[in-house]
């Protein structure tokens, strides 16, 4: 609701925008150029996941992974 609101949009549109796959994908595209980020290719993705892994098992705290991440 509260995206709508923010969008002027109705509720019942949102599966009309998911529907075609590379509007997300070009929007996210566009998102990522507009706040200077890269997205994450997929060998970084999976380098990633495998140094996260470890610290998430040892861990139940949303935080602590977050900063391990930005650390």
């Amino acid at each position: 609701m509260f995206l709508s609101e923010q969008l002027n949009i109705e509720v019942t549109c949102y599966p009309q925008y998911a529907a075609r796959t590379n509007t997300r994908h070009e929007h996210f595209a566009e998102l990522c150029g507009q706040f200077g980020v890269a997205e994450l290719s997929r060998s970084l993705n999976q380098e990633l996941r495998g140094w996260l892994l470890p610290q998430a098992v040892i861990t139940d705290q949303p935080f602590a992974l977050m900063t391990a991440l930005m650390g």
